[in-house]
């Protein structure tokens, strides 16, 4: 009877270190976007503020969604595939550019989107497709051919 009791207590005393030593499951932390995308003025469209980068950011995402009706173009700019320059902040809006690795000169983006996520104007270029001419995309009007590039941060 002695064996069972001691045997009894040592396996409680197991089963609660074992447990003790377990860690907690933490929760995961709040990410609240920043309510002005000047913040990433800067900074690079993949670094995080506030736990949410560039990319991810809804106002842009909504941005990108109004102005660009082709899927992939707003893949292409949101997928995070290629290089990308530092966030610029001119005149009131945010720049940010990116290209495709190891095509950048041929196959290339830019946004000039307000710092609320206002006013998107997106452009996107592809020279296997457009020549010297880039695609410009904004809210509510039909995709623009220019003759100037993409501009760049």
């Amino acid at each position: 009877m002695r064996f069972h009791l001691i045997f009894g207590i040592a396996t409680a005393l197991s089963v609660v270190a074992a447990h003790a030593a377990t860690p907690a499951k933490k929760k995961p932390l709040a990410v609240k976007a920043p309510a002005s995308l000047a913040v990433y003025a800067g900074k690079y469209p993949f670094d995080k503020v506030g736990g949410v980068d560039f990319y991810a950011h809804p106002l842009v995402k909504a941005g990108v969604a109004k102005a660009v009706p082709d899927p992939k173009v707003r893949q292409f700019i949101l997928g995070r595939t290629g290089p990308a320059s530092p966030i610029a902040l001119t005149a009131g809006r945010i720049l940010a550019s990116g290209c495709e690795q190891h095509n950048c000169g041929d196959h290339g983006w830019s946004m000039l989107i307000g710092e609320k996520g206002d006013n998107p104007e997106i452009c996107h270029h592809d020279a296997a497709t457009m020549g010297e001419k880039s695609t410009w995309y904004r809210p509510g009007a039909a995709p623009q051919l220019r003759a100037d590039p993409c501009p760049q941060a």
